[in-house]
């Protein structure tokens, strides 16, 4: 009696209730529940399918190693990614969103500038992709139902492979840009090597032609008066003295001459010894102080042939000059780097200028050299306290290091050819001596 009003009052609780609870579970028939039954309660697979088509979703991405945040229930449509090129792979993982009932299904993909056709539906969840050339792609997944082969809403990822560097393509007019930069500055090197090579040559024709072929001249002349029958002894050794004074000239001259062409001899050091050498001969005959302010030796400065012969033959000039019209007793000669730049001072404490004599020839020898290499050159002077004379010039070309061995650093040929040079010089001094 009792039960049978219990299983009545159960009966009657049940008509109230959902008659079925659906349980979901991905790529599985639905489970249902029967909660409460007219005859009996029990768990058993639904009858019914569902006849909606399957839906994906993205679950995970990995792009070049990195995973891309996503929505924890996945996304249907994912983009902005890029692949780099030094990691050129990319893993892509989807899904079916869960569905309360249905028969099993696949799925397909196709990458959109790679597959023409969607692929064979499989049940495999996952697409991975390698080595993919440098664009914009775009692969679709979609979900296949067994029974029916009706295709779901495909989900999409978006993503860009970024080129190297070499397959860019703004490099290819940039190495061309480049190539015919370098050829135009090898060009332009070329023709300026070749114009100082002429300017050079030029210059050692007219030296040669103004010193050497004026002297030999000049010796030419006296040697024939000297040879003329009927001259007295004293007028003929007074001939031969004045050939034995332009002989050594011609040899001092066409050893200057060497010695600015010379190759080997470009350095500032070369310089010093050479104007050292040069302002002792002259003006320690003279008797007079003579005092040096030189760079350090041990740093060695290249100087283009165009200005170490500019300040050479200015400073002759200056030196000549005191010789000639200062009258003094102490003579400076400073030589100092400046910022790029080679200054040149020789002062001494003579009688001075006056104010006409700044537009001798000289003087104005002096500033065109001064121009020819984008200095300048400045007198101060005045009557009873001597006279300084400042050279300034830009170095064109100014590199610094310690000296190297000559072991390592010198041309031998070159100072095999300037050795003898200096040899022929001194024997040829010897005999001009001998003959005198």
């Amino acid at each position: 009696m009792i039960v049978s009003w219990l299983l009545a009052a159960f009966a009657a609780f049940g008509e109230r209730l959902p008659s079925r609870l659906y349980i979901t579970v991905d790529d599985s028939p639905a489970l249902t529940v029967n909660a409460l039954s007219q005859t009996r309660a029990g768990v058993y697979p639904d009858p019914v399918m569902s006849t909606e088509p399957p839906r994906t979703v993205i679950s995970r991405v990995h792009a070049s190693g990195v995973l891309v945040p996503l929505s924890a229930l996945g996304e249907a449509h994912v983009s902005r990614i890029e692949i780099l090129p030094t990691i050129n792979q990319i893993q892509i993982d989807y899904r079916v969103l869960g569905r309360a009932s249905g028969p099993p299904v696949r799925y397909q993909s196709r990458l959109d500038g790679v597959d023409t056709a969607w692929s064979a539906p499989t049940t495999q969840r996952v697409a991975t992709y390698a080595h993919l050339p440098p664009g914009r792609y775009r692969l679709l997944v979609r979900a296949v139902t067994v029974a029916d082969d009706r295709p779901g809403p495909p989900a999409s990822v978006s993503f860009v492979v970024l080129p190297s560097i070499w397959q860019t393509w703004w490099l290819c007019p940039l190495v061309i840009v480049i190539g015919v930069m370098m050829l135009l500055t090898l060009h332009r090197f070329r023709v300026t090597r070749l114009l100082e090579t002429e300017r050079l040559r030029a210059r050692i024709a007219m030296d040669l032609h103004d010193e050497i072929g004026s002297g030999l001249s000049q010796i030419a002349i006296l040697s024939e008066v000297a040879r003329q029958p009927g001259r007295d002894v004293e007028g003929g050794e007074r001939h031969l003295h004045q050939i034995a004074v332009r002989s050594r000239e011609l040899i001092d001259a066409m050893s200057d001459i060497v010695w600015l062409v010379h190759p080997a001899r470009d350095s500032l050091g070369d310089l010093t010894r050479r104007m050292r050498t040069f302002a002792t001969e002259v003006l320690t005959t003279q008797e007079l102080d003579l005092r040096f302010n030189l760079p350090d030796p041990q740093i060695r400065v290249m100087l283009d042939p165009e200005t170490r012969r500019a300040v050479f033959l200015i400073l002759k000039e200056a030196v000549h000059n005191i010789v000639k019209h200062a009258g003094c007793t102490h003579v400076s000669i400073t030589l100092r780097l400046e910022r790029h730049h080679l200054v040149l001072e020789v002062s001494d404490n003579g009688v001075g200028m006056g104010e006409g004599s700044a537009t001798g020839f000289g003087l104005a020898g002096m500033r065109a050299r001064a121009a020819a290499v984008d200095g300048v050159i400045t007198w101060q002077s005045s009557p009873g306290r001597g006279t300084s004379v400042t050279l300034r010039v830009r170095l064109r070309r100014l590199r610094l290091w310690p000296r190297i061995p000559r072991a390592f650093g010198d041309d031998r040929r070159g100072r095999t050819s300037s050795r003898s040079a200096e040899e022929t010089a001194a024997a040829v001094h010897a005999m001009v001596r001998e003959e005198s």
